[in-house]
């Protein structure tokens, strides 16, 4: 029997004009790509810091920025 492997493109691959628009902050990019990984369930901005190894408020800056 094959296992078949899957393989979990990034969010840079499939959307490249919205990661252009992040310009240079990595926050931004971690929080998009941990956003698209969940889509479409919701996330507390304390859940997605915790993902992306930041805290509330910088995660807060960064979706409002």
């Amino acid at each position: 029997m094959v296992e078949d492997t899957v393989s979990f493109s990034s969010i840079e691959e499939k959307r490249p004009l919205i990661v252009h628009a992040f310009r240079r902050s990595n926050l931004r990019k971690k929080i998009a790509e941990y956003l698209y990984e969940i889509s479409p369930s919701p996330s507390y901005p304390s859940e997605i810091a915790y993902h992306v190894k930041s805290t509330p408020t910088n995660v807060l800056g960064a979706l409002r920025g």
